[in-house]
């Protein structure tokens, strides 16, 4: 069976499209192409990478959406499995020029998201929110499972009964023997970047931390 994924926003080798769900998917046995932003067309681990172009400006970016379309149009696969917002027409077409099911990786709470986009516009973000709310609410039926990553925005999607929660553990193999632990107090790692739209400037009410 063909996996063809797709992301248009998400570098080709993220780990939790490649390293955690392609890998994956070549694991068990399926034919896994994925669709992202990439330097050229190669193989890699098994996954064939079907290079997307760079785009100069996140305007370029959503433009480029009837591209991810028409590459994913040519794999003819049977299962289309897509990470981005923007990408819910092109998976909403796909599901009309193919027999192919569907499924939507939520990774955030993506109506809250385009909110906090400190790069939009203060009085384009509500609108923008309720623009993408609709669109996702006209795409669901043609969207056969809904993935989302954590618990936090499961209300977002309590209608739905195609609803599954992929959660981003990190991948055994990658881990080594935990040495002994000398300090009696509980150790915290935190994995991911330290920004600002990651709440880097949000104090914790807790006295202590």
């Amino acid at each position: 069976m063909k996996v063809c994924i797709l992301t248009s926003v998400h570098p080709a080798f993220d780990t939790r499209i490649f390293h955690k769900q392609a890998k994956s998917l070549i694991k068990a046995g399926y034919d896994v192409t994925l669709i992202a932003q990439h330097d050229k067309d190669e193989l890699v681990d098994g996954i064939r990478m079907v290079a997307l172009p760079k785009p100069r400006n996140r305007l370029w970016r959503m433009l480029g959406t009837w591209r991810v379309f028409k590459l994913g149009l040519k794999q003819k696969a049977e299962i289309y499995y897509f990470h981005d917002p923007e990408l819910l027409p092109v998976g909403v077409l796909l599901k009309l020029f193919t027999k192919g099911k569907v499924i939507y990786d939520v990774h955030e709470n993506a109506k809250w998201d385009i909110v906090t986009k400190s790069w939009l516009l203060k009085a384009a973000r509500r609108p923008l929110s309720l623009m993408y709310r609709l669109t996702e609410k006209l795409s669901f039926p043609f969207i056969d499972e809904i993935i989302i990553a954590e618990d936090s925005y499961i209300k977002n999607y309590r209608k739905q009964d195609n609803i599954l929660a992929l959660r981003n553990y990190p991948i055994l193999s990658f881990l080594k023997e935990p040495s002994e632990v000398k300090n009696s107090r509980p150790t915290l790692v935190y994995v991911g970047g330290v920004t600002e739209v990651r709440g880097v400037w949000v104090t914790c009410p807790h006295k202590g931390y």
